[in-house]
């Protein structure tokens, strides 16, 4: 018989990053780290393992988890469950009986490469595609088991050169540099200033990370000649995998095509450690075609993901969340919209 459990805090904290790279599609979202960083912005996260008759862990999920009303939890895994596909619908009653509460609102995103039976056994268990994703489910993926020149090589033209100008204006890379977190809010605010994102990053979330990098959350930096920061990159990495969770270029690092020196530096950074499989961390053609082009320029190899379902104890819930959700994104393209019209809109890129 086949039983999730909650693994308590300190036994996560000892066992959960090995026990889940044990499963093939584990994720650098499910590290025991990641949940650390959404606990402290608020989140509870639950270490959720389902064993077998034999205690052998045949699925796992990290659930981020806040409380709604004082009577709802609502519940969000990066990267998706990893494991046993079949197990995963009872998920909702493992976060309602941990957090103590009746009704459960549920969604993962799945970085698995999107497969129709796949599709079929999660609408077969009573799971929906919701009407608002939160993303697109694309990504671009890159296979670092090849050597530099092959990598380099399968660079756009455009890319090398732009590259190569990088490389030519003496710029500096570091890799958890301690106490930047103002300097990475300080570039991400430009970044989001020069292209009119509707909304801004919250400075904890860059301070948290700042002060959790380490094995599996990698901050790079780049700097000019006289030390100040141009782009970040952030990182996250489990066994032979990695992806890329946020980025922020300056508009002095743009003019100085800080953010393809500090991918490469990066890259190189990766494959010494021995990562194989890197993530770009998601495209959307159509709403950001300045980085989809940065991305795909190297080469990488486009997948369609299983991406983004959700199921809740009640359908009012789910229909109330998704309602929720719409809305949100409307708001976001209404004051974009707006913020385009009257401040003009940014080049692309």
């Amino acid at each position: 018989m086949l039983a999730w459990a909650v693994l308590s805090e300190e036994d996560a904290g000892e066992h959960w990053n090995s026990l889940i790279l044990s499963l093939e599609d584990a994720s650098p979202f499910h590290t025991f780290e990641f949940g650390q960083y959404y606990k402290a912005l608020g989140w509870v996260p639950l270490y959720c393992a389902c064993f077998d008759d034999d205690k052998h862990v045949v699925a796992m999920a990290l659930c981020l988890t806040r409380t709604l009303f004082g009577r709802v939890v609502i519940g969000w895994c990066f990267g998706g469950p990893a494991g046993l596909l079949q197990t995963w619908q009872s998920l909702p009653e493992t976060i309602a009986k941990a957090r103590g509460v009746r009704h459960v609102y549920f969604r993962f995103r799945c970085d698995r490469e999107a497969l129709a039976d796949d599709a079929a056994a999660l609408k077969a268990a009573g799971w929906t595609k919701p009407n608002a994703p939160m993303g697109c489910n694309l990504t671009l993926v890159m296979d670092l088991a090849e050597t530099e020149a092959r990598l380099l090589a399968g660079y756009s033209k455009n890319w090398r050169r732009n590259l190569r100008r990088a490389q030519e204006k003496g710029l500096r890379i570091a890799c958890n540099e301690s106490e930047i977190s103002l300097q990475l809010f300080e570039a991400y605010r430009e970044m989001a200033d020069f292209k009119n994102l509707g909304g801004l990053l919250e400075f904890d979330k860059l301070k948290r990370l700042s002060e959790l990098a380490g094995e599996t959350i990698l901050l790079f930096v780049a700097r000019d000649a006289e030390g100040r920061l141009l782009a970040f990159r952030c990182v996250l990495v489990l066994g032979s995998k990695a992806v890329d969770y946020l980025a922020a270029t300056t508009v002095r690092g743009r003019q100085l095509h800080a953010a393809y020196l500090l991918l490469w530096e990066e890259i190189r950074a990766l494959r010494a450690r021995g990562i194989t499989h890197h993530d770009l961390g998601g495209i959307d053609p159509d709403a950001n075609p300045g980085v989809y082009r940065f991305k795909r320029d190297t080469g990488a190899r486009q997948v369609s993901l299983l991406g983004e379902w959700e199921c809740a104890t009640s359908r009012p819930l789910r229909w109330g969340i998704d309602m929720a959700m719409w809305m949100r994104g409307v708001l976001r393209k209404v004051r974009r919209y707006f913020g385009e019209r009257f401040r003009g809109q940014p080049p692309e890129g």
